[in-house]
């Protein structure tokens, strides 16, 4: 519908986020391809002047159990990357697929804000750094202006392009930057579309010469054919088995982040289990999650009350658990 590019998230910088100053380290958001296909997620409470927007929890968008008439999917990230000048920030392009909040973008009417899974570093009562590699799980969409707390913290995210660029536009800008791999990918097609087909239309009077001077083809020239044909059909292999591996290792990536501390210890042999089965792998990680306290939260950037008694208390509940299981619990 639309694609525009957005400001998703300033970097190290701190935000406020369950009222604890939060240090947005720009080594944790380098794995950009995380963001690869992430849904913006539009809260409709929103629209109402009196309500307060949220992000989903990691559980609510997993098991879908958020409410379907407070949340409506429109769009995702297609791709993301860390600014090169300026600032440090996290900037993507998004694809509004709804026609609906494709024209609110277009009058400047919603706001965005990051949710993702983190891990943290000098904790303290006030303030707490990210460390490690984020896993997002959802980009929150909003009405501008439109509620309690419908401004996201970072006051640096925002929308940069309201108007969609013209699909020439597009186009020109996918060739400009399209990687040197798929580049040669469709050079290496053109070229076996191209064997043993005809040139463009040649003049008569060119066809006669041509037919008067050229030598019969004979089998070694149709040999070397083949044999282009088969180097170019082995390029296109190992093309197609680069980008495959390139997929599985971006997909590992990310699930690492949620391992238990104890399962990367074995990550060799845990990897082989997960690319074996993953379905299986899920099952066991999830029946193994459920066996000890959820303590990570999503972070976003839009304001929320934290009770500190209940922090001590799971605080209390984590450190029995690491005593009976054996495991740290990150």
């Amino acid at each position: 519908m639309g694609i525009h590019q957005a400001i998703l998230q300033r970097l190290d910088v701190s935000h406020i986020n369950d009222g604890v100053a939060t240090f947005y380290n720009v080594d944790s958001f380098k794995n950009t391809e995380s963001w690869q296909g992430i849904p913006i997620i539009y809260d409709l409470k929103s629209d109402v002047k009196g309500a307060n927007v949220r992000h989903l929890t990691i559980d609510e968008y997993n098991n879908k159990t958020y409410p379907v008439d407070e949340y409506v999917n429109i769009g995702t990230v297609q791709s993301a990357k860390l600014s090169q000048d300026g600032e440090p920030a996290l900037i993507g392009d998004i694809d509004i697929t709804d026609p609906k909040y494709d024209k609110m973008i277009v009058n400047k009417e919603i706001s965005l804000s990051t949710g993702f899974i983190a891990h943290f570093d000098n904790v303290s009562a006030d303030s707490r750094d990210i460390s490690g590699d984020v896993a997002p799980y959802h980009v929150l969409a909003f009405r501008r202006n439109g509620c309690l707390n419908c401004q996201p913290n970072d006051k640096g995210a925002m929308i940069l392009n309201c108007e969609a660029p013209k699909s020439g536009d597009i186009m020109a800008e996918e060739v400009a930057t399209e990687p040197k791999a798929e580049g040669m990918f469709k050079q290496i097609l053109a070229k076996l579309e191209g064997l043993g087909k005809p040139s463009a239309t040649i003049p008569e009077e060119e066809k006669i010469i041509m037919t008067e001077t050229s030598p019969t083809i004979d089998a070694a020239q149709i040999g070397n054919v083949i044999a282009e044909r088969d180097a170019l059909k082995a390029q296109v292999d190992a093309l197609v088995a680069e980008k495959e591996t390139a997929r599985k290792d971006a997909e590992w990536k990310v699930l690492y982040n949620t391992l238990p501390a104890a399962w990367k210890e074995k990550e060799p042999e845990m990897r082989a289990e997960f690319e074996s089965s993953p379905a299986s792998f899920a099952v066991k990680l999830v029946t193994f999650t459920n066996t000890v306290p959820q303590v990570k939260a999503a972070v976003g950037n839009t304001a929320c009350a934290c009770e500190k008694d209940a922090v001590a208390e799971m605080e209390k509940i984590i450190s029995a658990a690491e005593k009976s299981t054996g495991y740290k619990i990150l």
